[in-house]
């Protein structure tokens, strides 16, 4: 796919309004659609690194015509990722391995004692374009799900610190934070938003105390095309310790803060 190609389809993107969550759903469905041994997950975009009211969302047709999935990152760049074939590995012993081709070097953890146990991980290649498509930055990403009975998956996706010419968002982690905690010198965030979403036909629109909130709640959003009326959660809690940035995150989740920052702080006191 040529550059003049790939501008057009990421201006029809733009144009287009889907939240972290629907995308989301949409991944779960196209891998449950093309087979279990092809793996991935949507990657999260609560970065402790980006603004999420900076990221622009795109559809999953993203993924099938450009291999990853893309978001905008300030106004001259955007971060394409997506899952390396082939690492998936339901063995917890192989992180080693998978450290070595991440470059990475990370704490995990297999059993949590809230009981959430690791499932399987994998790695993930990610790098930084400017608007003309030129790479600025590569990296590689290490991701671990962990499951519970009864309880929705959680993931903690491990990254390295970006240099931060890279970037030109403004790092939300105070400012974002719903919650926090420092265990050892290291600053965890809690964080949670909610999402409305509304069928595009008429009579479904948002109150004006719904846009006023949009405006001005930055844990709020309103997507349109739902087959009904609906809310969902997203949170998350993110930390960086030895140049690593942790996101743990989880979706329509009952968990508490509290047993999140406690999961970090397993991950910290472990080091």
């Amino acid at each position: 796919m040529n550059n003049e190609i790939i501008k057009e389809y990421k201006k029809s993107m733009d144009e287009l309004n889907f939240t972290v969550i629907e995308k989301e759903h949409l991944i779960h469905q196209i891998n449950n659609a093309i087979g279990e041994k092809d793996g991935g997950h949507m990657k999260s975009v609560f970065n402790i690194k980006f603004n999420i009211k900076k990221f622009a969302a795109v559809t999953a047709a993203c993924l099938v015509l450009v291999g990853g999935t893309a978001f905008a990152a300030g106004k001259a760049a955007s971060i394409i990722s997506h899952n390396d074939l082939y690492s998936k590995t339901t063995n917890f012993d192989d992180l080693e391995k998978l450290e070595e081709e991440t470059s990475l070097d990370i704490v995990a953890i297999e059993n949590f004692t809230n009981g959430y146990s690791f499932s399987y991980m994998e790695t993930e290649s990610s790098h930084i374009e400017d608007e003309d498509n030129n790479t600025l930055h590569e990296y590689k990403e290490l991701y671990l799900d962990y499951e519970r009975d009864g309880s929705p998956y959680i993931y903690i996706s491990t990254s390295p610190v970006i240099a931060e010419e890279h970037i030109t968002a403004e790092s939300p982690d105070a400012t974002r934070a719903l919650e926090t905690r420092t265990v050892n010198g290291i600053d965890i965030y809690y964080s949670v938003d909610e999402y409305l979403f509304l069928p595009d036909e008429e009579g479904s629109e948002p109150t004006e105390e719904e846009r006023n909130r949009e405006a001005t709640d930055d844990h709020f959003f309103i997507s349109y095309g739902s087959d009904e009326r609906e809310t969902k959660y997203a949170s998350n809690v993110t930390f960086e310790m030895d140049n690593v940035i942790y996101d743990i995150g989880t979706f329509d989740n009952d968990i508490s803060a509290e047993e999140m920052l406690d999961m970090a702080q397993e991950i910290i006191e472990a080091r």
